[in-house]
């Protein structure tokens, strides 16, 4: 009997924890798709005097953010969760990228990125 009380904890424990997961996992999703209506409203009446236009080198980054180093050897961190499929290349470390962006001085928000293309890619498409 003792037993089978603390299969039942177990179980109620991983439930909660996966719930928990769950429910965060939630949250995350509208929170990205409030963003994404956000973004692609703000993209839609961007002024094009706005944007900037940045040329560099793959040096890092992870799921939709890169580093790109320019020609002065400086590194710049982008990120581009809310952007479009179609706005945006694959990459990997050593392509030339061409980001277009729009400045935000308020760094707890960022730049807003319009699109991310590649240049030219380090290896061929065989790599990838």
């Amino acid at each position: 009997m003792k037993a089978i009380g603390k299969i039942s904890v177990f179980v109620m424990v991983v439930a909660v924890m996966v719930l928990t997961a769950a429910c965060a996992k939630d949250s995350g999703t509208s929170q990205s798709a409030s963003q994404a209506s956000l973004s692609q409203e703000q993209s839609s009446n961007i002024n094009p005097e706005d944007l900037t236009t940045l040329t560099g080198v793959a040096v890092g980054g992870a799921h939709a953010s890169i580093e790109l180093e320019d020609e002065n050897g400086d590194v710049h961190y982008f990120e581009y969760p809310d952007l479009d499929r179609d706005d945006y290349d694959t990459w990997q470390e050593g392509d030339t990228m061409v980001v277009t962006y729009v400045h935000n001085d308020d760094a707890s928000i960022g730049d807003s990125v319009v699109s991310l293309h590649q240049k030219n890619a380090a290896n061929s498409d065989q790599n990838r």
